[in-house]
């Protein structure tokens, strides 16, 4: 079974840098990644997926990250 990873970064390019280096150094290919843009996404995503590692990008447009925090916590408690 593959390791599954939400990484929410509001920066494409940073985004496919942490996936690759995720990739090639530390997890090889059995990783499923996905990939949003913005706290609301990833709050869909959450709810509805089951995820190892959360990657986060704290300091997002709009909606900061640690906001995403609390409704993963709530969501995931409430399963």
């Amino acid at each position: 079974m593959s390791l599954r990873i939400l990484l929410v970064e509001d920066e494409p390019a940073r985004a496919e840098t942490l996936q690759s280096a995720l990739r090639d150094r530390v997890f090889s290919n059995e990783v499923d990644y996905e990939t949003c843009t913005n706290v609301h996404a990833a709050a869909e995503l959450l709810r509805n997926h089951y995820y190892d590692l959360l990657i986060l990008d704290i300091l997002l447009p709009c909606v900061k990250g640690e906001s995403l925090l609390v409704t993963a916590e709530s969501d995931y408690y409430a399963r």
